[in-house]
C-alpha cells in the first residue's frame, strides 16, 4: 500500500509512505507496517503505544500515551514519525474493522 495526500504535504511529513506492506489484526486494534520511514524500519501501531523497529527487531523509538493525548498532539502543524505511524495506523485499523462489519 502508499499513502500520500494533502494532509501529509500540509503536516511538512517526511515520511515516506510508499510500498508499505501492512498487516494487521481485526480482533486486537493493532497494525504494523514495513517500509515505514525505509525498507529496513517496521512501524507498530497499538490503540496505547506506537513505535519504530529496525530491521533485526531492535527499538529505535517509541511512545506510550493515550489515544486522547496522541489526538490533541495531531493539531500540531508538524507531525513527527510517531505522530504519522499512529496517525495511519489508527486510521487503517478502523477503515478495515468497518469495511469487514458491514
Amino acid at each position: 500500500m502508499s499513502i500520500a495526500g494533502a494532509l501529509f504535504t500540509a503536516k511538512r511529513t517526511s515520511a515516506q509512505l510508499k510500498e508499505l506492506a501492512v498487516e494487521g489484526s481485526t480482533h486486537n486494534q493493532a497494525v504494523d507496517f514495513t517500509g515505514f520511514a525505509s525498507p529496513d524500519v517496521r512501524a507498530l501501531y497499538r490503540p496505547d503505544w506506537v513505535a519504530l523497529e529496525g530491521r533485526d527487531g531492535r527499538l529505535l523509538t517509541s511512545r506510550k500515551v493515550a489515544a486522547e493525548e496522541f489526538c490533541s498532539a495531531l493539531e500540531s502543524a508538524t507531525w513527527d514519525p510517531l505522530q504519522v505511524a499512529y496517525y495511519c495506523g489508527y486510521l487503517i485499523w478502523n477503515h478495515l474493522v468497518t469495511l469487514l462489519s458491514g
